[in-house]
């Protein structure tokens, strides 16, 4: 699945020390996090054109070796007598107490490498077979999600079975969305490092992303996701609301797919006839632009395709999964994913607006961006089946493995993977996020450890 060994290379520019006839140059930095993934190297190569000598100071706190790649060097100021070192001879090994510096002299030509491991330098990679990710990312009515379920009959916390006090709320408080391998600037998933300590995933993105997340996806997105991951538990109807279709000039944009969860959902999507922007505005003024929206009742497991410039509304007492599209590269100039949002109508089923959500002359500068620019007819009426997604079988075997797609967009693919025995794949030079709904899994990649998984365990697999 992996290369052995990947290094996270950086060739930085030369400089010049010691006389003129040698050069110190910083040539390679990085983690070798294939084989050692809790270290951090830097190496530097000094280069005799002809006679001369450089002064070296030790590192702080660490060890360092050095290699002579060409000629012969002699080291003083170590020991009483002089070190010589040359081609295809030992290493010398310069333990951390060391305080004072040496000389490395040459009487011709020669190179000599310098590596060492910096005792400041904090290490930022993952395990080398996955990258876990917490699931403590959960927004409650403190973050603004007032319509989500009470914290007592919350289905995000009987999940993770968690009670209120295991979050720091009481059982009244709403509990909204849970966030899986979110990169946003806001609200960012953390990582577990081996040590134990933890670091923002868009922090180790911004150090790892290519590794990660493969050199095509870098390419394309650069050291962003691209995707999240919700729950969606809504005690309350959500705000009417409309995501900008891709490439608005000032908003992110935001498709998104759902998969409906127990108890099956009650949904606005779309208009139920041909609007225009004025009608939208005389529904609004009049109070009743609900009455423009078509309703749907789906069942758990059905899936929906929220696409751009669709006007949609969560209503009370659903649970949704949802995957979508998440800014990246200069989609994060223009905000984050509270940005790609933008509501006509707070009031859904009778429920008192907040302040400042209503914005009417923003959503219909979406629809029309949606018709103008993209060619979307985002005022016309909705075809109910064109927003359903059908299961397609990838792989099914004897054993009753199976992997299903359940969405397939520009944006996103989402995949659903059932194991009874064992199923073998390839990442393609691709990272991917995995979320374990049901059970324990078992991922093995020779010759790293085995890594158990269990359920609710996201990780990210580079």
């Amino acid at each position: 699945l992996w290369a052995i060994f990947i290094p996270i290379v950086y060739y930085l520019s030369p400089r010049q020390s010691g006389d003129g006839s040698v050069k110190l140059e910083p040539l390679i930095e990085g983690t070798y996090g294939e084989i050692w993934p809790e270290e951090y190297f830097v190496v530097h190569r000094i280069t005799f054109e002809s006679a001369g000598s450089i002064q070296m100071q030790p590192e702080p706190e660490a060890f360092h070796e050095l290699l002579v790649i060409k000629g012969e060097v002699t080291i003083k100021g170590l020991n009483k007598k002089d070190i010589n070192l040359k081609l295809g001879g030992k290493s010398l090994f310069i333990p951390a107490n060391i305080k004072h510096g040496y000389t490395i002299s040459s009487k011709g030509s020669a190179e000599v490498l310098k590596f060492y491991k910096p005792a400041e330098k904090q290490v930022v990679t993952s395990s080398p077979l996955v990258i876990r990710i917490s699931t403590l990312n959960i927004r409650t009515g403190k973050d603004g999600y007032a319509w989500g379920r009470v914290a007592q009959d919350s289905r995000i916390l009987q999940l993770l079975g968690l009670k209120p006090e295991d979050i720091g709320i009481t059982k009244e408080e709403p509990v909204g969305e849970l966030w899986l391998a979110s990169d946003d600037s806001t609200y960012p998933s953390r990582v577990k490092l081996p040590n134990g300590s933890t670091i923002t995933l868009s922090e180790l993105l911004a150090k790892e992303g290519e590794r990660i997340l493969g050199r095509k996806h870098f390419l394309t997105y650069g050291p962003y996701m691209a995707t999240i991951m919700k729950l969606i538990d809504a005690g309350q109807s959500l705000s009417v609301q409309v995501h900008p279709a891709m490439g608005h000039p000032s908003r992110p944009a935001k498709p998104e797919m759902w998969m409906v969860g127990e108890g099956g959902a009650r949904l606005y999507l779309g208009f139920n006839q041909d609007v225009s922007s004025e009608i939208l505005r005389e529904a609004y003024q009049k109070g009743t632009l609900e009455n423009l929206l078509y309703q749907l009742e789906p069942k758990p497991g059905d899936l929906i395709v929220v696409s751009g410039a669709l006007i949609h509304a969560i209503r009370a007492g659903t649970t949704i999964w949802e995957w979508s599209h998440a800014p990246t590269a200069e989609e994060i100039k223009k905000g984050d994913l509270k940005r790609a949002t933008v509501s006509p109508w707070d009031k859904t089923d009778g429920k008192s607006p907040r302040p400042n959500k209503e914005d009417l002359a923003g959503t219909i500068e979406v629809l029309n961006d949606a018709v103008n620019r993209a060619g979307i007819p985002a005022y016309d009426k909705i075809n109910p089946a064109k927003v359903r997604s059908q299961r397609i079988i990838l792989y099914h075997d004897n054993s009753n493995n199976r992997i299903d797609n359940l969405f397939t967009t520009s944006e996103v693919i989402v995949d659903e993977i059932t194991l009874n025995t064992t199923i073998t794949q390839q990442t393609n030079e691709h990272g991917y996020p995995f979320f374990i709904l049901e059970g324990s899994v078992q991922i093995n990649a020779p010759p790293f450890a085995s890594e158990i998984l269990n359920k609710n365990d996201c990780v990210i697999i580079p």
